[in-house]
């Protein structure tokens, strides 16, 4: 098991999280802590100390498919950003009603597969003050959709075609 690791015997392209935080001076940093299950409270808490010692806070984007998982990241910071990662019909009581929760949850956006979002979601997500996020957006006509109706980050393999998709849409 990695926990039980010494940072010493993994390869040296492995960096611990204080070192990616430190190092990575990008403008925005997200990440996606899966499978702890009972455990990412504490994994929580362990990411959000990193970012805290490492000035990280304010980029920072924690995303999960667990809204109580969401809201528990939550009370550990109000800096950190948070995102909700779903599919539209997984929405319960629909977009609207769930743009309302995760509003009064404190969670920043929703990120959705391409093919799930229209214009008007968009627009709804925007009027609670979320940013709606487009993952699975592989193919330049698809980026441009997304791009095209207001979306706020798009998620996908191929950075070359989403930069060629945004340097068309201008």
């Amino acid at each position: 098991m990695i926990a039980d690791t010494q940072s010493t015997d993994l390869p040296v392209d492995v960096v611990s999280l204080e070192l990616l935080l430190a190092n990575a001076h990008q403008p925005t940093l997200i990440l996606e802590p899966t499978g702890m299950g009972a455990g990412s409270l504490e994994l929580g808490k362990h990411i959000l100390q990193a970012a805290r010692s490492a000035g990280a806070i304010d980029r920072l984007w924690l995303t999960s498919g667990d809204i109580e998982q969401l809201r528990a990241w939550r009370e550990l910071s109000a800096g950190v950003r948070l995102t909700h990662v779903s599919r539209l019909s997984a929405l319960d009581g629909g977009s609207e009603r769930h743009a309302d929760r995760l509003r009064t949850s404190a969670i920043d956006a929703l990120s959705l597969p391409a093919p799930d979002w229209n214009a008007g979601q968009v627009t709804r997500l925007h009027r609670f003050r979320r940013e709606a996020w487009a993952t699975d957006a592989q193919f330049e006509p698809a980026i441009a959709r997304v791009l095209d109706m207001g979306i706020d980050a798009v998620c996908g393999r191929f950075v070359d075609r989403m930069v060629d998709a945004a340097v068309q849409i201008g």
